[in-house]
């Protein structure tokens, strides 16, 4: 097991995407706009993934998987900003966690690579 603080600091970035799901839901100060929750969700999301990014010299097929489910939380991002459309904040919810649980759990059970010396 190597989880490492940058994991719990992760695992706040995914908390704070499902606040702003919740904050949009409940129509809270900005977030009662989809696009504003749209774009807060992308922040914490490109902050989350720079967080949970372990730089891999042999990519595997779990690393390919992330790679697309980041890709498509990029596009759903951008669809999102520009329709307004709450099923796409939700979608971009849904990936976003799907991310954060599928990294956590590759980190969880294998080593980090080694720094080159």
């Amino acid at each position: 097991m190597s989880l490492t603080p940058r994991d719990a600091l992760a695992t706040a970035v995914a908390a704070v995407a499902v606040l702003v799901y919740a904050g949009n839901a409940a129509g809270t100060w900005y977030l009662g706009s989809n696009r504003w929750a749209i774009g807060t969700m992308a922040l914490a999301g490109i902050a989350g993934c720079s967080l949970g990014a372990r730089i891999d010299r042999s990519p595997t097929p779990v690393v390919a998987l992330l790679g697309v489910l980041g890709a498509s939380a990029g596009a759903i991002a951008v669809a999102g900003l520009a329709t307004g459309r709450h099923g796409l904040l939700l979608a971009l919810l849904i990936v976003q966690l799907a991310l954060w649980a599928a990294t956590t759990a590759r980190h969880a059970a294998v080593r980090p690579p080694h720094a080159a010396s």
